[in-house]
């Protein structure tokens, strides 16, 4: 979470020292290069949800040689795009061109240190040490950071972020190894046929994933051809900041949720418990999160981000909506993954490009910046949906639902009307923002207690006792070992 809140406020620097359309320009040369971070990833999550049967080691070490194909395939790409796409892009305007070609180039970068810790990283997920890996991405945040903060009060601009972005991938893979360093084994053997198990495993992610990814991007590239890098970048500020709760929680859903639950596969009343207790989790936390955007988004973009990003109020408003309605996805995908049917996922990613590809560019034009984001609360409910559908449907014996996680919904929209009736009494776009986050947090916390009575408390204690205290068991339960961290 401090690493996400580093990430924010580095977020929130670029917004209002540059404005919308450089803000824009660094986001359509972060899609690419998030692109063949993607896509170099496919074998390392492959290898942490692959057999028990064999060594974690080898595992390792064949992800690492399909992490380097998919890089080198991934690098002929990119110079297609380099030189055939972006100096044509009219999106971006002709001037604007050779800078975006320059920016992407250098988060480029950031794929490629990456790689360098596929193996420990592997290894950790694998035998459920996540610390290490959670440190080293910590340090990534805090370089990348706190560089980017130091390159915009020096004046170099998008470019500086940049270069800050990658300087913080390649201290944390020099981290995360100087943490691994003696404590990983011996070097394995690798086999051909573990090699070639592998690359199908990574297939089927890649199937159900590489859709998944396309949902999470296209629509940022449809703004941006329908209304300009401007009204680009007021979108993808909106999206991003109405997301960032989602992100933070999302990320421990893939580092911790995905290894254990492929660890207990066959075991339906230890899976169930896992999701049901990551669920009145995501509930509790995410759902405040989402009513404090929603309720506050005029006088936060106010004073956060200045009153040149004031047009996107109403979009942050229904994106905070959005960002709740897709807390189930991470979750199934997980589950999917972690039972080897991870390519099923392409099916609702299908239906969500469908659905930005078929409504985005007329509605954009037509509506402007709010048609575009209902069109994304629509697609985002869809894939959400079709995820739900086919988790159930493909995994029958996992129970989702509990009669905790309805407390948690009532609670947040109970406070949420609290503290927007309250607010607007406020003056000041300060004190209305003090006023509001008081409030909501305070009634939250009181219907919760009202909804959820004592047991719900108990429960959220002790969910936070084991996130916190790794060796008190996690999803392994009562009279398992717990895990060496």
């Amino acid at each position: 979470m401090g690493g996400r809140a580093l990430s924010l406020l580095l977020s929130l620097a670029v917004a209002r020292t540059l404005g919308p359309k450089e803000t824009g320009l660094l986001g359509l040369a972060v899609l690419f290069s998030a692109l063949v971070s993607f896509v170099g990833a496919l074998p390392e999550t492959a290898a942490v949800a692959a057999p028990r049967e064999r060594t974690d080691n080898s595992w390792a070490l064949a992800a690492c040689l399909l992490r380097i194909l998919a890089l080198l395939a991934m690098g002929v790409v990119a110079a297609l795009v380099f030189f055939v796409v972006y100096p044509h892009s009219r999106y971006a305007g002709a001037d604007a061109a050779p800078r975006l070609l320059w920016i992407s180039g250098i988060l480029l970068l950031i794929p490629l240190f990456e790689g360098i810790n596929t193996y420990p990283q592997i290894v950790f997920q694998r035998e459920l040490r996540l610390s290490a890996p959670i440190r080293a991405q910590g340090a990534q945040y805090l370089v990348s950071s706190v560089a980017g903060l130091g390159a915009l009060a020096l004046g170099l601009g998008i470019e500086g972020v940049a270069m800050a972005a990658a300087l913080g991938a390649l201290i944390a893979s020099f981290f995360l190894w100087a943490q691994a360093w003696g404590k990983l084994g011996p070097t394995p053997h690798l086999e051909r046929t573990q090699v070639l198990q592998l690359a199908v495993g990574t297939g089927r992610i890649a199937v159900g994933n590489v859709g998944g990814y396309v949902f999470g991007r296209i629509d940022n590239v449809l703004v941006a051809t329908s209304l300009g890098a401007t009204a680009m970048g007021l979108y993808a500020m909106a999206w991003n900041t109405s997301r960032l709760p989602l992100f933070i929680l999302s990320r421990p859903v893939t580092v911790a949720l995905l290894p254990a639950l492929a660890s207990i596969q066959g075991d339906a009343a230890r899976v169930t418990r896992g999701i049901r207790e990551c669920l009145t989790l995501l509930f509790i936390v995410l759902g405040g999160c989402s009513a404090a955007v929603a309720v506050s988004a005029p006088s936060l973009v106010s004073v956060v981000l200045g009153p040149k990003w004031l047009p996107i109020v109403p979009c942050l408003r229904l994106m905070a909506l959005t960002a709740f309605v897709s807390v189930l996805a991470p979750i199934g995908s997980a589950l999917l993954t972690a039972a080897g049917q991870a390519h099923v996922q392409l099916w609702p990613a299908v239906l969500g490009i469908a659905c930005f590809l078929l409504l985005m560019p007329p509605v954009a034009t037509r509506y402007g910046l709010l048609g575009a984001v209902f069109v994304d609360l629509l697609a985002a409910s869809s894939v959400t949906l079709a995820t739900y559908v086919l988790a159930r449907r493909s995994l029958p014996d996992v129970k989702w639902w509990s009669r905790e996680q309805l407390p948690p919904v009532l609670a947040v929209i109970s406070a949420a009307l609290v503290a927007w009736l309250v607010g607007r009494a406020a003056g000041s776009s300060s004190w209305r923002l003090i006023v509001e986050f008081c409030m909501l947090g305070g009634s939250y916390v009181g219907f919760l207690r009202l909804f959820g009575g004592r047991e719900l408390f108990r429960s959220i204690r002790e969910l936070v006792r084991r996130l916190v205290l790794p060796n008190s068991g996690g999803l392994a339960g009562r009279g398992t070992p717990a895990v060496p961290d």
